[in-house]
């Protein structure tokens, strides 16, 4: 499952990160305050220095992309293999999320500004070569690290 049944997650990082994490997230890698909603496992492929990076100061939105500004995440853990050799596990709150399911697709890049917190390309989707599904989540406060 990926954003697409709209029901809301948080994204996490493995171990090699948890003394770091413990520093920034507090015990067991949770945010402190509030994080409503269901989280779903996800993944974020990243260098291993941007992922240091990522569990000191938090995830950055892109400034663009195949589906615009955001940060980049999947359920599918081989797709996110594809952007780096270090993969953070997530907890992601995807709210309301817009389908986009071909490159022509109106909101394809819009869809944050139209009122939607995530995009989610299916799987078996003709948008990329390798047709692995894909959610781009505006804010990056709708992730966290495990």
């Amino acid at each position: 499952f990926d954003c697409k049944d709209k029901i809301e997650g948080s994204v996490g990082v493995g171990s090699v990160f948890g003394a770091l994490l413990g520093s920034v997230f507090g015990a067991g890698g949770v945010v402190v305050g509030l994080m409503p909603g269901h989280p779903r496992k996800m993944y974020h492929g990243t260098s291993s220095a941007n992922a240091v990076s990522i569990a000191r100061y938090g995830f950055r939105p892109s400034t663009g992309g195949m589906l615009g500004a955001g940060v980049y995440v999947s359920a599918d853990e081989n797709k996110a293999r594809e952007y780096g050799d270090t993969i953070l596990t997530v907890q992601v709150r995807c709210g309301k999320t817009k389908t986009v399911d071909s490159q022509n697709h109106p909101l394809r890049t819009s869809w944050a500004a139209d009122g939607y917190d995530s995009a989610w390309v299916p799987p078996g989707n003709t948008m990329v070569a390798s047709g692995r599904t894909e959610t781009c989540v505006a804010d990056p406060g709708r992730i966290r690290i495990e």
